[in-house]
């Protein structure tokens, strides 16, 4: 920022200046820069932007023009401000909130008669008595008045305004206001009237003829009496209507509301209030802020609530003496992002009714305690996925002892896994993938939750080696541990998968269910909100949704964490397997010579480890891949021929001493050309049996032949008179074919 401001002097039509959250602290002469704009009606300014010296403000009245003002500062006082204000009897609109006034309001706001709006919230003020405030008398063309948390404890019902008629907006939240609101109906250009958090008593006048209301803040006061009872029901562009934690006692039915068309906040929360509201009742309305805490909504859940699909963000209707379930509907209120239902009696019904999805929401704050405690053993299926939540996996979900599928993935979670988990017994489903929990797997999944099917714990901090008591879970099919902090070998017992893995078929959803004691309705209904669980898993690199199909789905997953030794031999017991991913580790070791027995691989990514050797020849046998990856590893020789391998063209990269097709450094050919056919391919593979059956053949052989000759003479003669003939033939043969030879055992030799 330029030292000087006197350049902005110039603009001699500037009508509007803003410099908010501006440091001029080292700015010469900017208030009297800003003091000769001719026509400046409007200034913003905040206690960035005050000097050291506030004295120097008082420039400011020598603005004539200055009608809109509004500062947010700390170093004012009340008599800076009768000496600042006294010459500005055009000010329309003063806002002086958050400035740390304290005493009573300047007696120079008295003077300024065409003030329209007045802003002094956040302040020290106080003010016993109405003559503290003698000043809004003359303040005849007030539209807005905002005195909000200040220290003011005068008599409400003593309060004279001069525009009294036409004032439109009185904010007084949080003070110490006393008296009763009997006089209200004097205001009757009222738009929005805002006393919460005060002390006010007796009840609610008739408030019939103030139909300008929009909004109505009465909340957390000591009044008494009913609501219906003022005549609240004629107000019909009512937008927000808060009367909670009040003394409020009555039965209201849905003709109170039938007026309420424009409504979307309606908080009557700690009141003692009973809504007896039909179960086919639409509302007028659709609200975005319902609190009914305490009202005695039950024993059923308030059907009515499903209307509300449009705005719907807050709903607490905690403490009314629900008992029943939780509705299948409740998931259809997509905008929810703050949902209180605690302190009821959620049960019973949760036998045909165990399904609770309120995933993909803007939910913050912790998850309740009381969930778990009051959906006890019936819930079946509880799905929070994709919220901000914060804090640890609250430890009540243990009472859940008959929850099947747990879905907590990307909720902003963090800490431990609770060891009260491990009474969840019948899960089948759990995913807490994608938050920040951290701490070691616990042993207890594995010796607890045998009946796992599904366990997401990827994308967390979690640390430490897989425990081995993973692989007494003998009915997984899904395992996804990756990007963690997880290090040391993997585990050899994951052989233990290989009868799940194995199996083709697996209803396990229905097993899930619970359906014992049913009707077959409710076998139905339940199938239908329920028998479809789902998982976000990533497939071919992308992330794919399974519903349906989540039975036949089988994959493990280890990628991005530290695991170091070699590729366990076991593991290729796991026939069924249809997704491997154990890239981005430190690994070591040759492929798995058994990996083509995984016949059912159509997933295979080793890359970025410290593999070394061959290519085995059975991966040729892998005939459903579509996805291979053996990249940056150490890999070395030939790629086995298949026109399977062959279709991976960036497979094989980073792996500089692999050869063959599809890579551009061929295997060596037989001199007929034959199009890069490899030589060794019509040899026969030298190994223990073929050199067992060489040795014995030629001993046989050898000795067949020169026992016979050396015993038979007429043979003998017969023999050396045939190679003195063929002596030719065979040093040709010898020759063309020795250099073949070699060069087979020198290639059986390195392998």
């Amino acid at each position: 920022m330029d030292s000087s401001l006197q350049w902005i002097s110039g603009l001699a039509s500037l009508e509007y200046l803003n410099l908010e959250f501006t440091n001029l602290y080292q700015t010469l002469d900017w208030l009297e820069s800003v003091t000769k704009l001719p026509v400046l009606r409007t200034l913003h300014l905040s206690f960035y932007t005050f000097p050291n010296n506030p004295q120097s403000l008082l420039n400011l009245n020598s603005s004539k023009s200055l009608e809109y003002l509004y500062i947010e500062a700390r170093t004012l006082t009340s008599s800076l401000l009768n000496l600042w204000l006294n010459q500005s009897y055009r000010m329309k609109e003063l806002k002086l909130s958050g400035s740390q006034l304290y005493g009573m309001v300047p007696d120079v706001v008295t003077k300024m008669y065409s003030l329209e709006y007045l802003d002094l919230s956040y302040n020290l003020l106080q003010g016993e008595k109405t003559e503290d405030l003698k000043f809004l008398r003359y303040l005849g063309n007030m539209k807005a008045l905002h005195l909000s948390k200040n220290l003011f404890s005068f008599n409400f019902s003593e309060l004279v305004l001069g525009s009294e008629e036409t004032i439109q907006v009185l904010n007084f939240r949080s003070n110490k206001i006393v008296g009763s609101l009997h006089d209200i109906k004097k205001f009757s250009s009222l738009r929005a009237l805002d006393m919460t958090e005060n002390q006010l008593s007796g009840p609610l006048p008739n408030m019939s003829t103030m139909l300008s209301l929009e909004s109505l803040f009465i909340g957390y006061n000591q009044l008494v009496g009913n609501l219906t009872g003022s005549n609240i029901g004629h107000l019909s562009n009512l937008i927000e209507l808060d009367a909670s934690s009040n003394f409020l006692r009555e039965a209201i039915n849905e003709t109170h509301f039938s007026n309420f068309s424009k409504l979307k906040v309606l908080l009557l929360s700690g009141n003692d209030i009973k809504l007896n509201l039909s179960t086919k009742w639409v509302p007028p309305f659709q609200l975005g802020h319902l609190g009914l805490r305490s009202c005695k909504l039950g024993p059923k859940f308030p059907s009515w609530i499903r209307t509300q699909t449009l705005y719907l963000e807050i709903l607490d209707i905690s403490d009314n003496g629900i008992s029943c379930s939780i509705p299948h509907w409740l998931s259809n209120l997509t905008s929810l992002r703050h949902l209180t239902i605690c302190q009821n009696f959620l049960r019973d019904e949760f036998k045909e009714s165990n399904y609770l999805d309120l995933s993909d929401n803007l939910f913050s704050g912790n998850i309740p305690e009381c969930l778990g405690k009051h959906a006890g053993k019936y819930l079946g299926v509880l799905n929070l996925a994709n919220n901000n939540f914060s804090g640890e996996i609250p430890s009540s979900l243990g009472y859940l002892s008959q929850i099947s599928s747990l879905h907590l993935r990307n909720t902003g979670l963090f800490g431990k896994l609770p060891i009260s988990l491990k009474n969840c017994t019948s899960l089948r489903i759990l995913d807490l993938g994608e938050n920040q929990l951290s701490g070691d797997i616990p042993v207890w999944i594995g010796e607890s939750l045998t009946q796992l099917k599904v366990l997401y714990l990827h994308s967390n901090e979690l640390k430490g080696s897989i425990p081995t008591s993973i692989c007494q879970l003998q009915s997984m099919r899904v395992l996804d541990l990756s990007s963690n902090n997880l290090y040391g070998p993997i585990p050899t017992c994951f052989s233990n998968y290989s009868s799940a893995m194995t199996q083709m078929l697996d209803e396990w959803f229905l097993d899930e269910a619970h359906f014992e004691g049913t009707s077959l309705f409710g076998v139905l209904n339940t199938l239908h909100y329920f028998i479809f669980d789902f998982e976000l898993v990533m497939w071919k690199g992308k992330e794919a949704e399974y519903r349906k199909n989540l039975k036949f789905l089988k994959a493990i997953d280890l990628s991005n964490n530290r695991l170091v030794g070699e590729i366990p031999v076991n593991l290729t017991d796991l026939h069924g397997l249809i997704s491997l991913n154990l890239s981005n580790n430190n690994l070591n070791g040759s492929i798995p010579y058994k990996i083509g027995e995984m016949n059912s691989l159509e997933i295979l990514d080793l890359s970025h480890n410290q593999l070394f050797g061959a290519i085995p020849v059975s991966m040729a046998n892998l005939s459903f891949l579509a996805v291979l990856d053996l990249s940056n590893n150490n890999l070395s020789g030939c790629i086995p021929p298949g026109t399977q391998l062959q279709g991976f063209t960036e497979a094989y990269q980073g792996n500089p001493e692999l050869r063959g097709l599809p890579l551009q450094t061929k295997c060596r050919s037989s001199k007929q050309g034959n199009d890069d056919i490899d030589e060794e391919e019509h040899w026969i593979l030298l190994d223990f049996d073929f050199f067992l059956s060489m040795t014995l053949g030629f001993i046989i052989g050898f000795w067949g032949v020169c026992g016979t000759l050396i015993l038979k003479r007429s043979w003998r003669l017969a023999f050396f008179q045939f190679l003195e003939d063929k002596k030719d033939d065979i040093y040709l043969f010898i020759v063309s074919h020795g250099t073949k030879l070699r060069r087979s055992m020198g290639a059986m030799l390195k392998k």
